[in-house]
C-alpha cells in the first residue's frame, strides 16, 4: 500500500511518534527516549516551517530560488532548516517571537544528535521538549490556522490531550501564552469590570483562561473557537465556564461599579455594569447597553424591562415608578403598596 503525505501530513506523523517517544521518556531512568522524540519533533517543526513558505510562494521551498525552473522537479535541493527559519521571518513576514529562540536552540541540538557525539540530560531535554511541543503548536495553530480534529486520521485527539495533561508541556505552552497576552500581540478575551480591573473567562472545552479575541473568540491553548460569548456559553456542557466566572465574582463583587442583577435569560445573578457602562451577564452573555435608575431607593439598574419592574397606581395612570427588583419584591410584600399594579 502506497502512502502519500503533504508537508503538514508528514509533520503530524513525525508528531506522533515525537509524542510516543516523550512518553516513554523520562529524566530519571529513560532519558534515552527523548532523543528519538527531539529528532522527530525537529523533522515536525522544520516541515510546518516549511509549509509556510510554500503558503507564500512555492519556490521559498528551495535553497537557491534563483536556479529553480521547475518547482515539481525532485532534483531542487530544498531549503535547510536555519534558512527555512530567517526566510519565514524575513520573506513571509511572521513574527515568530519568543518560539525563534527554542526553534534554533532544537536545531543545534539536532545536529549534534545526527552528526556528532551527544550524550542525554533527562531534565535538560525534558524541558527542551516541552518548549519545543509549545512551538510546534504556534506554528500550527497560530501561523497556518490548522486544527488537529481535522487531522485525525494522523495523529488522534488523545495524543493532543497526553500533550495538554503533561506537566512540562503544559507549564511551558501555558507561560508562552501568558507572554503573548501580556506583551500584546494576542488581545485576551476578558471583561473589564472596574478601570483596569478584569474578570478572566475560562475556556468551557479546557478550562484554561487562554482565550483571545479578534474576529471570534479562540482559546489559545486548546483551539476550540466560538463566534461569539453566546456560543462559548452554549458551548459549556460541564459548567467550567460559568462556575468559574460565578466564583470569580463573588470575590470581587465589593469592587463592581453598581449591583448585580439577575440575568433574565439564565437566572444566574451575573449582569453587572462593566467598566464602559454597558450592562453584561457574564455567564451567558446578555446584555443592556444603558442604564435606568430605581424611583424608590434611587439605583442605578439595566434599562430592560426585563430586569426593572412598574408600578401603576390603580387610579391614577399617572402615578407609576420604576423598581428595581428589590424594591419591587418589597412593593408586593408590604400592604402601603396595595392599590398598585407591578408588572
Amino acid at each position: 500500500m502506497e502512502y502519500e503525505y503533504g508537508l503538514v501530513e508528514n509533520a503530524l506523523d513525525s508528531l506522533r511518534e515525537a509524542l510516543t517517544y516523550y512518553h516513554e521518556g523520562d529524566a530519571d531512568e529513560n532519558a534515552a527516549q527523548y532523543k528519538f522524540s527531539i529528532l522527530l519533533s525537529a523533522h515536525c517543526a522544520e516541515l510546518l516551517i516549511k509549509e509556510i513558505l510554500r503558503r507564500n510562494h512555492p519556490a521559498l521551498l528551495f535553497e537557491d530560488i534563483d536556479r529553480v525552473k521547475d518547482i515539481y522537479n525532485d532534483d531542487n535541493q530544498t531549503v535547510g532548516y536555519k534558512t527555512a527559519i530567517q526566510r519565514v521571518k524575513k520573506l513571509c513576514g511572521v513574527d515568530l517571537r519568543q518560539y525563534e529562540t527554542y526553534l534554533d536552540e532544537l536545531g543545534v541540538v539536532r545536529n549534534k544528535i545526527q552528526h556528532f557525539k551527544y550524550s542525554i540530560n533527562g531534565t535538560y531535554h525534558k524541558d527542551l521538549m516541552a518548549r519545543t511541543f509549545s512551538a510546534i503548536e504556534f506554528l500550527f495553530r497560530d501561523i497556518l490556522g490548522l486544527r488537529f480534529e481535522d487531522y485525525e486520521e494522523i495523529i488522534d485527539s488523545a495524543d493532543i490531550e497526553f500533550l495538554h495533561e503533561d506537566v512540562a508541556a503544559n507549564k511551558a505552552r501555558k507561560a508562552d501564552i501568558t507572554k503573548d497576552f501580556k506583551e500584546g500581540r494576542a488581545a485576551k478575551f476578558h471583561f473589564e469590570y472596574a478601570d483596569g480591573k478584569f474578570l478572566e473567562v475560562s475556556c468551557p472545552i479546557c478550562g484554561t483562561e487562554c482565550l483571545s479575541v479578534d474576529e471570534t473568540i479562540k482559546c489559545k491553548f486548546c483551539g476550540a473557537e466560538f463566534a461569539d460569548f453566546t456560543a462559548l456559553h452554549d458551548e459549556d456542557n460541564g459548567c467550567i465556564s460559568s462556575r468559574n466566572i460565578l466564583r470569580e465574582m463573588g470575590r470581587r463583587k465589593h469592587l463592581f461599579r453598581s449591583r448585580v442583577f439577575e440575568c433574565p435569560e439564565c437566572e444566574y445573578d451575573a449582569v453587572i455594569q462593566l467598566a464602559n457602562g454597558e450592562w453584561k451577564c457574564l455567564v451567558c452573555g446578555y446584555g443592556v447597553t444603558d442604564s435606568t435608575y430605581c424611583d424608590e431607593c434611587g439605583d442605578e439598574l439595566p434599562n430592560s424591562d426585563r430586569i426593572y419592574s412598574t408600578a401603576i397606581s390603580d387610579i391614577d395612570v399617572d402615578d407609576y415608578k420604576f423598581l428595581c427588583p428589590s424594591c419591587a419584591k418589597r412593593y408586593r410584600e408590604e400592604e402601603e403598596f396595595i392599590g398598585y399594579e407591578i408588572s
